[in-house]
Parts: structure tokens; C-alpha cells; sequence
């Protein structure tokens, strides 16, 4: 039973060794570190990160115009009656 359990540990072994060949595996060493974050991030342009910001200011004034015209028409409902 050991030499069965052996030639079973070296059969996949050899596979294993078999697929390192075929697909390499990318070490984290390659990476180019000064592109990300600590969190493997990318790391944002200056004019990225303006853009973002116009982008945010942006969803706030639509949020803002929303809400009003939200409660244009609960007065609206509220004036006809119907709530």
C-alpha cells in the first residue's frame, strides 16, 4: 500500500511540475508596484482625480434637483388632493 500511496504522491508531482511548465506563473516581484495602491489599486492621474471630483459634484447638484422636484410634486399631489 506504501509503494501505491508513493507512486501516486510522484504521479501528481509530476503533473504538477508539468502544468508550471506550461503556464508560468507571474511572480508579484514583476509587477510594477508604483502603478498601484497597497490594495493593487491603480493609481489615479491628477486629472483623473479631477474628473472624478466634477463627476461627484455633479451627482450632488442631481441629487439636489431630484429631492426638489420631489417635493414640488408631494405639493403638487398634496394641493390636488389626491395623497
Amino acid at each position: 500500500m506504501k509503494d501505491l500511496k508513493g507512486s501516486i504522491n510522484e504521479a501528481i508531482a509530476q503533473v504538477a511540475n508539468y502544468n508550471k511548465k506550461q503556464r508560468p506563473v507571474v511572480e508579484a516581484e514583476t509587477l510594477d508596484e508604483r502603478l498601484t495602491d497597497k490594495y493593487g489599486n491603480p493609481k489615479l492621474s491628477d486629472t483623473d482625480k479631477d474628473k472624478i471630483g466634477k463627476l461627484r459634484e455633479k451627482i450632488k447638484e442631481h441629487e439636489a434637483e431630484a429631492d426638489k422636484l420631489r417635493k414640488q410634486v408631494a405639493q403638487i399631489k398634496q394641493s390636488a388632493g389626491v395623497v
